[in-house]
């Protein structure tokens, strides 16, 4: 059996309480790769759906859905637009339902889409609309992981260097308030990585 099919069949085991957060899950898959190959995230997108039906009210369970879709349509090439609008869906029903909750996270994944997807007509992207959400985010919650790692990926990508310097130091020191070891390291690594190459 696949470690992916296995962490799935634990989650529908569970749910009132599952044993690991798919999102922590998907991150811990990809530690466990080879470096430039993604998990397969078929089993994992089941179980976060499984979650929204089961608990509709959930923002977390919204979030959990729309990362993980949206890490499926990186695998899709062109055809993975649709299912990036999907996932752009299910973290607006995160942002509606509880939009502070894991530090803006929700608003914070959706900002980071409108800044790398393709602009209309292609999709939805929009520098302006992904900018505007990580000030939302950081207004509310300054020292936000998410917020402060989008908002320096963002000003880095617009070469401003020491705006970005800070947001990403802020990222590299924050934790995420859940129990998904793996998914704070990847975030934090991953601000640590992006500090070091500026």
């Amino acid at each position: 059996m696949k470690p992916i099919a296995a962490v799935l069949l634990v989650l529908l085991s569970y749910p009132d309480a599952f044993a690991e957060h798919p999102v922590d899950a998907y991150y811990r898959a990809k530690w466990a790769e080879a470096d430039g190959i993604e998990p397969d995230v078929t089993d994992l997108l089941a179980a976060a759906e499984a979650r929204c039906g089961q608990k509709p009210d959930n923002a977390d369970a919204w979030l959990s859905a729309g990362i993980i879709r949206a890490a499926r349509a990186k695998t899709l090439g062109i055809s993975g637009l649709a299912e990036l609008k999907l996932a752009k869906r299910d973290l607006q029903l995160s942002i509606q339902l509880d939009p502070n909750w894991l530090g803006g996270y929700a608003r914070s994944f959706l900002a980071r889409l409108h800044l790398t997807v393709p602009p209309w007509p292609l999709s939805f992207g929009s520098n302006r609309k992904g900018a505007a959400l990580l000030a939302q985010v950081l207004d509310v919650e300054p020292t936000s992981l998410p917020g402060n790692l989008y908002e320096g990926l963002r000003l880095k990508d617009a070469e401003k260097f020491d705006e970005a310097v800070g947001h990403l130091r802020i990222a590299a020191s924050e934790s995420l308030d859940c129990e998904c070891p793996s998914w704070q390291r990847y975030l934090q690594q991953q601000a640590a990585s992006e500090l070091s190459s500026l």
